[in-house]
């Protein structure tokens, strides 16, 4: 990569975070709206798909392209996103980690308001993971879209675990071993939890992140 390439990626990542830090009050005000808006207003969703032919075959199908397609992203993170030191490097600043996770977040935060009327018409179980049922639920998936979007907008590297965490969730749904699944997400959330204290702890050497952004998402992340 030329001079010249390089300046112009530099260029389009800055675009991007202008993006996200001029849209963050917009998406805050949306969680807002996301979190009070209750599950009876979405009630003629139910009503019709009492009606829908092969509904627990479109059910089915549905479950698989949301694990397929949360696999996709969570693999592209992986690929993209990984750095052997998290105090001096932001993975974010690389052009290929900045899509992935870019990208990741618009579809959660898409799948999420999706959801309120998929889930009732389709008939999708309170149990299954990754679906947020109730109030509580709601309230913690939208503080984690607001804190994955000023991660983003800052280029703090929890955010990508963040969004790691939820995008495991999804992509091992189906997976024939629950407890597997439980294991690997557990992993990633204690390799949060080190992260977040190694910054704390080495404030004055790890100059990759700032020392409010951490808590903040690792809050997201345990409540997830």
């Amino acid at each position: 990569m030329d001079g010249s390439e390089g300046e112009e990626v530099e260029m389009s990542m800055r675009r991007v975070q202008t993006v996200f830090h001029w849209t963050y009050p917009v998406v805050g005000l949306l969680s807002v709206v996301y979190v009070g808006v209750g599950d009876v207003v979405f009630g003629a969703f139910r009503v019709i798909g009492r009606r829908l032919p092969l509904r627990s075959l479109l059910r089915e199908a549905y479950h698989v392209v949301e694990v397929a397609v949360a696999s996709a992203l969570h693999t592209g993170m992986i690929a993209t996103c990984h750095t052997t030191d998290a105090c001096t490097e932001k993975p974010l600043h690389r052009r290929w980690c900045m899509i992935a996770t870019s990208v990741s977040l618009l579809v959660y935060a898409a799948v999420l308001v999706a959801d309120r009327a998929i889930e009732p018409l389709l008939k999708i179980s309170h149990s299954f993971p990754g679906h947020a049922h109730g109030m509580a639920a709601r309230i913690f998936n939208a503080a984690a879209v607001c804190a994955g979007w000023i991660c983003v907008a800052e280029c703090e590297t929890l955010g990508v675990v963040l969004l790691l965490v939820v995008s495991a969730r999804r992509a091992l749904a189906l997976a024939p071993v629950p407890f597997v699944a439980n294991v690997y997400i557990g992993l990633i959330k204690l390799y949060a939890l080190v992260h977040t204290f190694w910054i704390l702890h080495n404030a004055h050497t790890c100059h990759a992140s700032s020392r409010r952004a951490p808590v903040a998402v690792m809050g997201s992340i345990l409540a997830l």
